[in-house]
């Protein structure tokens, strides 16, 4: 979980930064969501 963690935080900061967001707290909570679910998947 902790690793899936790690990703979403990098996800989620290069997405709000690639879209140039307002709101930086939606583009981290959506990178912790894939980010997440990636590493979730990647540790099974």
């Amino acid at each position: 979980m902790s690793e899936g963690m790690a990703i979403g935080i990098c996800l989620g900061t290069a997405i709000s930064i690639a879209l140039d967001q307002d709101n930086i707290a939606v583009g981290m909570s959506i990178g912790m969501m894939f980010g997440m679910a990636i590493g979730m998947s990647i540790e099974k």
